[in-house]
């Protein structure tokens, strides 16, 4: 496996665990209490969820619905996208970071 695939490959596996790690956190240490206040109301740590895909895009869907018309779509752009990105061979480190972020 070539260098790029290697550094694509782990940070989109960092991106994806992280995510998934910090909302586990959220659900077992922020949901259901009250705000947390930081430096005098500058930050607030308050639990929400979206039920729906950007700015609650399709949150009226039933769940169906939405499940799949969101998996299908983010499924064809995320392969798109990861086409276009390997198909360039010029891309520098930072550009292949900055592309595994996006995609994770």
């Amino acid at each position: 496996m070539s260098k790029r695939w290697m550094i694509f490959l782990g940070t989109l596996i960092f991106t994806i665990v992280s995510d998934q790690y910090t909302k586990v956190l959220a659900v077992e240490h922020v949901k259901g209490k009250a705000a947390t206040i930081y430096l005098n109301d500058l930050f607030r740590l308050v639990y929400a969820e979206n039920s729906g895909a950007f700015l609650g895009l399709g949150s009226d869907l039933p769940v169906v619905w939405r499940t799949a018309i969101f998996s299908v779509a983010v499924s064809i752009f995320l392969l798109g996208f990861a086409v276009f990105i390997f198909r360039k061979k010029d891309m520098s480190t930072l550009g292949n970071v900055a592309s595994a972020l996006v995609i994770g």
